[in-house]
């Protein structure tokens, strides 16, 4: 049978498709463009490249048949993304994921792994976040999570399908978009420039690097019956944001010049996840801390064997 991934072309989505590939495993890969397609048909040469956007019906059907597990990656939008933004968050992150999961019931999809995010906390004051806890949102790319994962709880309940929620904290790593945390700091050490900072750079965050991160994806597309259906994915220590931008200004043996802008509306002050359930149900717990995890991230070559 064979494994389907959406949002395949994501940071994510493309260290799980070398680590799947890496297993042996058949990969099916949906695309929303013939670009992205294209681009990752050079890259990964032995995964098979769809056309299949996740709110085209007729397109998620092809995809799926013969598939036995999939992993929903495929999303829009960020927690600081702006309200002109929020049709198309809501259309692909609830309507697709909807579409997504209707579809893979009716073509006996055996496993369902969805990824939402740990912004679905949003900033309630307990620490460390529990999956038991109330989801707070702050944006509405929290709130599409939540549905999300309430559509996976829904189809598990009523339709039977085995639906396995992965609440990812701050992933990190090589081949990160540039304008996320660590690549946009890197990005401005190298360059000498200001480093900007949000609010005083005391918010944390549970920092995961991404080896870490695909082991757990991996593990919750492959345990038979874990019994808990949420999981938080994270590394279980804090990181403030300062601390970050001093870590990778020694790692990268620089002096930082730091400046400080107003916070941004939505933003989550604490961020640090219990990661319990995931060790006591997946066997999943962090391996990589973070001197070693932004040695990686600097120098790529140095890969870690989860996800060669």
């Amino acid at each position: 049978m064979t494994v389907l991934i959406t949002g395949g072309a994501g940071f994510i989505g493309t260290h799980l498709v070398r680590a799947l590939t890496a297993s042996n495993a058949a990969i099916r890969v949906a695309h929303r463009t013939v670009e992205s397609q294209e681009n990752m048909r050079v890259g990964h040469p032995l995964a098979e490249h769809v056309i299949a956007d996740v709110t085209d019906r007729s397109g998620i059907r092809s995809a799926l048949a013969n598939v036995s597990t999939v992993y929903h990656l495929a999303g829009f939008g960020s927690p600081g993304a702006t309200h002109e933004d929020d049709i198309k968050i809501l259309r692909v992150n609830v309507s697709g994921t909807y579409t997504l999961l209707q579809e893979s019931v009716a073509a006996g999809v055996e496993r369902f792994v969805f990824a939402s995010s740990a912004s679905v906390y949003g900033d309630g004051p307990e620490s460390p976040k529990t999956e038991s806890m109330p989801t707070l949102p702050k944006s509405v790319y929290a709130a599409s999570k939540i549905a999300g994962e309430d559509l996976c709880r829904v189809f598990h309940s009523q339709r039977g399908l085995d639906t396995r929620i992965l609440r990812y904290f701050n992933v990190y790593g090589p081949d990160q978009d540039a304008t996320m945390v660590v690549p946009r700091f890197v990005g401005m050490l190298m360059a000498g420039e200001t480093v900007t900072l949000y609010g005083d750079g005391s918010q944390t965050r549970d920092f995961v690097h991404i080896s870490d991160v695909i082991r757990a994806t991996m593990l919750a597309g492959s345990v038979a019956d874990p019994g808990s259906r949420i999981y938080n994915i994270a590394s279980g220590s804090p990181t403030s944001i300062r601390e970050m931008v001093e870590a990778l200004s020694a790692a990268l043996g620089v002096t930082a010049e730091v400046a400080y802008l107003p916070e941004r509306p939505g933003e989550i002050r604490e961020s640090l996840a219990s990661t319990r359930i995931a060790s006591n149900s997946l066997g999943f717990t962090a391996e990589v801390g973070l001197e070693q995890g932004l040695r990686n991230t600097l120098n790529p070559s140095h890969r870690f064997a989860s996800t060669s």
